[in-house]
């Protein structure tokens, strides 16, 4: 019940800020500048959804992996749950880092 408040809530901030931004008047170069974000927007998001939906293909494989590995429901679940936690909170880490000091060549 929880999260579909909060996704309700979102869903509305996202909404108004999506309006305020638009109702902002906005000069030529502004617009050309948004119409190459848009485009590239669009080729990104082309791609990151291939990687998304490549990375959602290998979970039930490696959930098998793991069950034929001897592992229980309790013990796969809190592997899962234990690689995206820490996948979410060392991304955020990694991230400035690559901000930071750029990449580094091997």
């Amino acid at each position: 019940m929880i999260f579909n408040v909060v996704f309700a809530v979102l869903c509305v901030l996202c909404a108004l800020l999506l309006l305020h931004q638009r109702r902002r008047s906005s000069t030529v170069s502004e617009v050309v500048a948004a119409r190459d974000f848009v485009q590239f927007q669009r080729c990104y998001l082309v791609v990151y959804v291939c990687a998304v939906f490549g990375d959602w293909l290998q979970g039930p494989y490696v959930y098998a992996l793991y069950a034929a590995y001897g592992f229980s429901k309790t013990q796969i679940a809190l592997l899962f749950i234990t690689g995206f936690g820490a996948s979410g909170i060392l991304g955020i880490f990694a991230g400035q880092a690559a901000d930071k000091y750029g990449r580094c060549r091997l």
